[in-house]
């Protein structure tokens, strides 16, 4: 995984975390385990003020 912070001090503090990550889209005692999983081999975490702002593909979020 590897991290990237902006170099600006102070305000809206932008940071991206960017690895693998799972995702549950649905309750996985709901409905069967494979269909409440996701797996995202290249995701992007992108917080902003300590708050998650953006979480998905890294190649939908990147620019």
């Amino acid at each position: 995984m590897s991290a990237a912070t902006n170099s600006t001090a102070g305000a809206h503090a932008v940071k991206a975390l960017r690895g693998a990550a799972l995702s549950f889209d649905a309750d996985p005692f709901a409905v069967p385990s494979g269909d409440a999983l996701r797996h995202i081999p290249d995701a992007l975490v992108v917080l902003r003020d300590g708050r998650v702002a953006a979480f998905g593909a890294a190649q939908d979020l990147l620019p």
